[in-house]
């Protein structure tokens, strides 16, 4: 083919000269690359007589051309013409589009080393936003109330409790209760058994021990020994080494207007949790005595010991700024979500159950990205008809949903599924490999989707896919699944989860078996970055180039429709570049849907 190009089709060319200082990088190739690719001709980049394919984002990486340096494009094949004028025209608007960004990045950059005059501690932020008030240190007290209810009483209550949690931490903690032996009769016992447990984890699960404690702490509380958290009686920033994760909710309902973790990191689940619940709160390695005063500011990782006059004023603005960007977001949430040069991007929900679906459709989420099925397993296991009854009220009220098949093993497990104990659970029984584990299970789901769907298009991903021979085999037994049970499901759709880096050498072939992609970014940056999430002083990120680099590999490499899912997909530093890459579709959690599409509208 390529033969009879330079035989039959004239060669075309035009000289390119790169005017933005930030050079030739990642963001601008990728928009080229992704243009490129909707020409059947040759593009050709060429510079110092090497010529690099235009429609791969890593050869034009290799060229090394940098700011004002001239390069050529050459175009030969059937619409090179057309591509040729295109192309030139848009590189000349990407390198517009790339001056504004670096200019406004500069000025914000300047603007933020000039915020405020007084010395800043250093700080990770944990949820933007700005807190002003007295430090109050983490205080505890613990109260014995004397109750009737034994300790097995107690283990069921909370258990019962939350099995209607949808929250992930909290599914976790229901799934480490059940566990927990009826041999155990009193808390001097349960207390023995926790310390166990937790000195018995591997580095790799140490992120558990929170959970742990706080399902002891939960368990004391039904009994009567009550370790309460002293909050003030005015509003106040507090400080303590950690939080668990059953005290969140009494901070968010209390006159704490801000949190400093002083011995967690940006991932565990306290940090987690303090997201999910808004609440403004940062990481710091500090020290300060109660009563003095400090400015929190997590937009520009500040932390201000008793503020001066001016730095409280510059503060005020922000907050006004914040303040007025939120009603904006909240009046514009169910409108499309729609670039400044008029690209559609879809914001889906991530959701765990029927509950959330609806506050995904009140919050304007556009449909279900993400449809975690595990959280109506976490108790029994549930018959054909009770998921086909939940999945069914599902549909009902989006268009589009995707959803996950069953997704236990790592820091989640089922009390009816019985996986080995293993010394790295993240690296082990997970995901799709639970189909040569309790493949019954895994047929039921698939059926009571099949049923549920009522021939409305449903998109069914598998997770933890790692090579062409899983995916097949994931596609061929539910394909199965529908002959046995004489169905008909060209209505559905089967794609894949990408968390395994391993996927990333093989996409080409991958494309020519899946449906969709969804990137999973959580998993694929622990395992890209060899770092669990949560580990307890190691820490990765996934705003870095090195990060990005595999996103802008993967939108290259694949033609299949393609949506990011975790939480990079919730980071308004990230989205402009997502979008820059080629991402259309993002899957967030129902609280983040207004914010992520007012971030769409800036770009």
């Amino acid at each position: 083919m390529k033969i009879l190009k330079q035989l039959f089709y004239k060669k075309y060319n035009h000289s390119l000269t790169i005017t933005s200082k930030s050079g030739l990088h990642l963001r601008p190739i990728a928009k080229f690359v992704n243009i490129s690719k909707k020409y059947k001709c040759d593009v050709i980049l060429s510079f110092n007589g090497i010529n690099k394919n235009a429609k791969s984002v890593n050869s034009i990486l290799e060229l090394g051309a940098n700011y004002q340096d001239n390069i050529t494009l050459i175009t030969q094949g059937q619409d090179a013409k057309e591509a040729l004028k295109t192309l030139a025209q848009e590189f000349d608007k990407i390198m517009q589009d790339d001056i504004a960004s670096y200019t406004k990045q500069k000025e914000q950059q300047t603007k933020m080393s000039h915020s405020y005059s007084d010395p800043s501690e250093n700080i990770k932020s944990i949820y933007s936003g700005i807190a002003i008030a007295p430090v109050y240190n983490y205080i505890s007290k613990t109260n014995i109330i004397h109750t009737d209810i034994s300790l097995q009483d107690a283990i069921k209550r909370l258990s019962q409790k939350l099995s209607t949690s949808t929250n992930d931490i909290f599914v976790a903690q229901k799934a480490l209760i059940d566990e927990i032996p009826n041999e155990i009769e009193d808390l001097k016992e349960l207390k023995l058994y926790i310390q166990n447990k937790i000195s018995s984890l591997p580095s790799s699960m140490s992120a558990k021990a929170i959970d742990y404690q706080d399902i002891l702490h939960k368990i004391s509380d039904t009994l009567g020994v009550k370790e309460k958290l002293i909050l003030p009686t005015k509003e106040s920033i507090l400080i303590c080494d950690d939080l668990l994760p059953s005290q969140i909710q009494e901070i968010k309902n209390s006159k704490i207007v801000g949190v400093i973790l002083t011995k967690a990191s940006v991932s565990s689940h306290s940090a987690i949790l303090l997201r999910s619940e808004g609440i403004v709160s940062a990481i710091c390695h500090t020290n300060i005595k109660d009563g003095i005063t400090v400015l929190l500011d997590t937009t520009t990782n500040t932390l201000i010991q008793n503020p001066s006059t001016t730095s409280l004023q510059q503060a005020s603005t922000i907050i006004k700024q914040i303040s007025d960007k939120k009603q904006k977001e909240e009046s514009c949430k169910h409108q499309k979500a729609i670039t400044k040069g008029g690209k559609e991007i879809k914001v889906l929900a991530n959701i765990q159950d029927v509950n959330s679906a609806l506050q995904a459709k009140t919050s304007g989420a556009d449909g279900i990205g993400l449809l975690r099925s595990e959280f109506i397993f976490t108790h029994d296991n549930p018959t054909l008809q009770q998921q086909i009854d939940v999945y069914t009220k599902i549909f009902d009220i989006f268009d589009e949903v995707t959803i996950r098949t069953l997704d236990v093993g790592g820091d989640k497990n089922l009390p009816y599924i019985q996986i080995p104990k293993e010394d790295n659970p993240f690296l082990g029984i997970r995901g799709i490999r639970l189909l040569d584990i309790v493949p019954q299970i895994i047929s039921t789901q698939l059926l009571a989707i099949y049923k549920a769907s009522n021939h409305k298009p449903v998109k069914i991903m598998f997770p933890m896919i790692s090579t062409l021979q899983e995916f097949t085999k994931a596609k061929e037994f539910a394909q199965k699944i529908a002959k046995e049970n004489d169905m008909d499901i060209s209505h559905i759709k089967f794609g894949m989860m990408i968390e395994v880096p391993l996927v990333l050498f093989n996409l080409q072939e991958f494309d020519k078996l899946v449906d969709f992609y969804s990137i999973g970014s959580n998993d694929l940056a622990q395992y890209s970055f060899a770092i669990q999430r949560g580990h307890p002083s190691l820490e990765y990120n996934e705003n870095s180039d090195e990060f990005l680099n595999l996103i802008a590999h993967i939108v290259s490499h694949t033609t299949k429709p393609l949506s990011i899912c975790g939480e990079i997909a919730s980071n308004p530093k990230a989205i402009k570049k997502l979008i820059q890459f080629g991402i259309d579709t993002i899957s967030v959690s129902p609280a983040n849907i207004a914010q992520i599409k007012e971030e769409i509208r800036d770009v």
